[in-house]
């Protein structure tokens, strides 16, 4: 989906805070929005990740005042706390927040430690539950300040994961099926007490960003240890030899490679789309049109018929390819 021509409605002197800006969807989010002329402030996670940034900023002659780069770990109540406190201190004008921080590991439900659980739902479902705790206020204050504009907005960064689950990303996949039941429960407490802020959830499809990019280039090696690295120890060899052993693996990594990413540009550009826009839809889904087509099918299909086509069907399919590509063993 392409970008919206609405008109844009963020006042010159409102903020925008943006999560998870050290690469990839974030940082290419906050030059262009401040490239417009936005106020941005950049949580950045590590200093390497800020100085970077400001690189950017100074190559694309962006004014600092219109990109500030912050410390924040969306783990912590004190970075969130901060970032609440640097939004009062210019003004407490906070117009969006997008939730964007996210990380992503391999596991299956069978074997998936569950320190990789708690790692990835710390990330990507409770940080923009402590967010959007902590700057609700000012979003709120905003929005009863300036009645004559659209509402604010929280904008959180989903993932189709979150919508239709597939095979070995089972942390990552909860993670984010959570992150839209908390989105929807957060929208509809805040239209019941009649809060004029607005709550979007943006779902993209596998797209070429550093959280996706690296398990398009690793070695047929590197695929068997990362699997490996993604179950709990004392059940790698059961698990390595009940999922296809690792012949299949090597094979899989190599065979994934095929498959087409969404370019990453084309979700930065309908993020901020519902940054500026008065009337953000709540949810949309940002895909290949292929793809697109073919979820909103399948989220249509019943249950069982939605597991024949995605797990069953590929499944014999890729099973009898591996076996014709080892030589009919």
């Amino acid at each position: 989906m392409g970008a919206s021509s609405s008109k844009a409605i963020v006042p010159s002197d409102a903020v925008v805070v943006i999560t998870g800006c050290d690469s990839g969807f974030g940082r290419m989010l906050a030059l262009q929005l401040a490239g417009k002329g936005l106020q941005v402030l950049a949580g950045c996670l590590t200093s390497a990740g800020q100085a970077g940034l400001k690189d950017d900023i100074t190559t694309r002659g962006i004014s600092e005042k219109s990109l500030r780069t912050f410390s924040l770990d969306v783990t912590s109540e004190v970075d969130a706390k901060k970032c609440a406190e640097l939004v009062e201190s210019l003004g407490g004008k906070l117009f969006a927040l997008v939730n964007n921080a996210g990380i992503a590991e391999g596991g299956l439900v069978e074997a998936c430690p569950i320190e990789a659980y708690k790692r990835i739902f710390e990330v990507n479902t409770l940080g923009p539950v402590r967010m959007s705790r902590h700057l609700l206020p000012h979003l709120r204050n905003f929005s009863t300040a300036h009645l004559d504009l659209p509402p604010p907005r929280i904008i959180m960064v989903s993932s189709l994961a979150g919508i239709l689950a597939g095979g070995g990303l089972a942390a990552y996949c909860a993670s984010k099926a959570a992150l839209e039941s908390i989105s929807d429960t957060l929208r509809r407490e805040l239209v019941r007490f009649s809060h004029r802020v607005s709550v979007s959830i943006i779902e993209p499809s596998y797209a070429n960003t550093p959280i996706v990019t690296p398990a398009h280039s690793v070695t047929p090696e590197q695929a068997v240890e990362k699997f490996k690295a993604g179950t709990v120890p004392e059940l790698t060899a059961r698990v390595v030899r009940d999922y296809g052993g690792e012949a299949r693996i090597r094979w899989k990594s190599q065979k994934d490679k095929e498959f087409s990413l969404l370019p990453a540009q084309t979700v930065v550009d309908v993020i901020a789309d519902h940054v500026t826009r008065p009337d953000p839809p709540i949810r949309t889904m940002v895909a290949l049109p292929r793809d697109r087509r073919g979820v909103a099918l399948l989220l249509r299909l019943p249950d069982r018929t939605v597991d024949w086509l995605i797990a069953e069907l590929p499944g014999r399919a890729e099973a009898e390819e591996f076996r014709k590509a080892v030589g009919g063993q």
